[in-house]
């Protein structure tokens, strides 16, 4: 797991962010990738697509360029071979902090 990785479980873990379901960003709040495209912009200063309301855009990493290899994921969904994907754990209803315990065991196939 890469130092940018750990940042994320950090920022999973801290509280600060409310959680969403089915995109990376809304009103309510990120899902686990949109938490991680957080930690990007913030630690990159680097900027990414958002839509017409200012919310990061997508449901997947696939139209944020750079996140996914930043953080060191082989899919753009967090797809490992031992579970679903981090996004569809996240949708499940999976607390960030039970995500970024998963993360921490590095399931095989998640991580580069």
């Amino acid at each position: 797991m890469n130092d940018n990785m750990k940042k994320v479980l950090v920022a999973l873990r801290s509280g600060l962010y409310e959680q969403t379901v089915e995109t990376l960003q809304d009103e309510n709040g990120f899902c686990c990738l949109g938490v991680m495209c957080m930690v990007y912009e913030k630690e990159t200063g680097r900027e990414l697509v958002r839509d017409n309301k200012g919310f990061i855009y997508g449901g997947d990493l696939d139209d944020q360029e750079g996140v996914r290899e930043w953080v060191g994921l082989v899919e753009d969904s967090g797809a490992s071979k031992v579970r679903a994907s981090l996004v569809h754990l996240n949708d499940e209803g999976h607390t960030f902090a039970a995500i970024a315990d998963f993360i921490e065991s590095e399931p095989r196939g998640l991580l580069e």
